[in-house]
């Protein structure tokens, strides 16, 4: 089976810990620069409620999210994350989902 569901709900991830995380969304180049997806290509939900996450922590998520096909829903409730950011966010999935 594949991860799909992923909840870190009060891991105290931090901005640095919530980066690395995300940037496990995005593709990376193979041998002989051919795709390969190295991190998670299969996760739709992602719940890191809690986390001390803020603006910072989430600069690598709006990179990946428009990369991760799959990725329908980011849960960032109880954390430090500015209405602008969120906002971002949730227009990367929606733009992405639009096109599906």
């Amino acid at each position: 089976k594949c991860l799909v569901k992923l909840d870190l709900t009060g891991n105290v991830l931090g901005n640095k810990g919530f980066n690395a995380l995300a940037k496990s969304f995005r593709p990376t180049k193979g041998s002989h620069g051919r795709p390969s997806v190295l991190g998670n290509s299969t996760l739709e939900r992602l719940c890191v409620q809690r986390n001390n996450i803020g603006d910072a922590g989430c600069e690598e998520l709006l990179l990946s999210a428009a990369q991760h096909r799959k990725l329908v829903a980011v849960d960032l409730g109880e954390n430090t994350v500015s209405d602008a950011v969120l906002r971002e966010i949730d227009n990367i999935i929606q733009v992405r989902s639009d096109q599906n």
